[in-house]
């Protein structure tokens, strides 16, 4: 252990003011990421006035994901969207339907694994993306918004094969 532990000492020391050189390929191939696989994780801890500044705007459209995951990784295996609703400081549901239309993409939905149900998230899923009348009117009562949300990306918890999920 001693000796391995003098080596990684000394390399260091004997690469210190020396220069390296890194050669690039001349003609590199530079290919396009699929729009559909670039995304972002954004947590609905976030606040809103965070997130509704400038440099924020102008560092979300420079990334220019198709996809925003939400609640977030694990946080969203234990996240009660319906108790966050009259947060109107965080990304709770309502604020995350004008998220989406401010920077035009789609939302990808982490439901709640820990301590939730199926029946729980399949009602979550009728009410996001149902256009019958009764969930265009729960939609309005709960969200100040009658439209679906039209979620096609599903998440049954975030890391869910993990033991401490």
């Amino acid at each position: 252990m001693k000796k391995t532990f003098l080596i990684l000492l000394v390399i260091p020391l004997l690469a210190f003011g020396q220069s390296i050189n890194i050669v690039l390929p001349e003609s590199p191939m530079i290919e396009s990421i699929l729009p559909e696989w670039r995304g972002y994780n954004q947590g609905a801890r976030a606040n809103i006035t965070a997130i509704q500044t400038t440099d924020f705007s102008n560092a979300l459209s420079k990334l220019d994901p198709a996809i925003i995951r939400w609640p977030g990784g694990n946080f969203g295996n234990n996240y009660r969207w319906e108790e966050h609703l009259e947060d109107n400081d965080k990304l709770n549901l309502k604020n995350m339907i004008l998220f989406l239309d401010t920077f035009n993409v789609e939302l990808q939905v982490v439901v709640n694994f820990g301590n939730g149900s199926a029946s729980e998230a399949a009602e979550f899923v009728r009410l996001c993306n149902n256009s019958s009348p009764y969930y265009s009117s729960l939609r309005n009562d709960l969200l100040n918004n009658p439209n679906p949300i039209n979620v096609r990306y599903w998440e049954i918890g975030n890391e869910s094969t993990d033991a401490w999920s």
